[in-house]
């Protein structure tokens, strides 16, 4: 039975009556989104394409010719093609390149359950994620250099790496002044 939320049911049953027109589906779909939205870039390399339309569309008209998805290097991209209600959802069969520039090209073909053709091709774009970083930092260099002598007490101490480091991960355990004889180093850092 229909109750709100505090469980109250509908005291009596609701009818109302209506006729639909007999007119045929004369409306062409039109794209309403496309995601990764367009100019999209840092996009994940396993992404899927998402197209949503303003209506659902005939999935036998969706094909690599009318839905094509585009690496401007390595070309076209093998894809499968799924919809679900007004949605298509472009899957590529292999993760898509890094740092790549990808088209994604909705033909005219396209059509709805009536037999409409879409309105107007669309073209969409996006950048997706460069590599992973996976080397370690390493240490390039040092300042006083490695076995100077006659270094001030009061000088200031550098290690230059070949990359920028995470400054939450540099704390007095991450990287320590130890003396090559007894006694006590103060040291303050930036």
């Amino acid at each position: 039975e229909v109750c709100d939320l505090a469980q109250n049911h509908l005291v009596e049953e609701f009818t109302w009556q209506f006729t639909t027109r007999a007119d045929a589906d004369v409306n062409a779909p039109v794209v309403f989104g496309i995601a990764p939205e367009n100019a999209a870039t840092d996009v994940p390399v396993t992404t899927r394409v998402v197209i949503e339309f303003s209506e659902i569309v005939d999935l036998t008209t969706i094909d690599r010719t009318s839905v094509a998805l585009t690496d401007r290097i390595a070309g076209p991209v093998a894809c499968t093609y799924t919809s679900h209600g007004r949605q298509v959802t472009v899957t590529p069969t292999q993760p898509l390149q890094h740092d790549s520039y990808h088209t994604v090209s909705v033909g005219s073909t396209i059509e709805d359950l009536a037999g409409n053709r879409l309105s107007h091709p669309v073209v969409s774009t996006f950048t997706t994620e460069s590599v992973p970083d996976s080397s370690p930092p390493t240490v390039v260099g040092v300042v006083p250099a490695e076995d100077a002598t006659d270094v001030a007490r009061v000088a200031k101490l550098r290690v230059l790496f070949d990359e920028i480091l995470d400054y939450t991960t540099i704390h007095d355990a991450s990287i320590q002044l130890v003396p090559s004889a007894p006694g006590t180093v103060e040291c303050t850092g930036k």
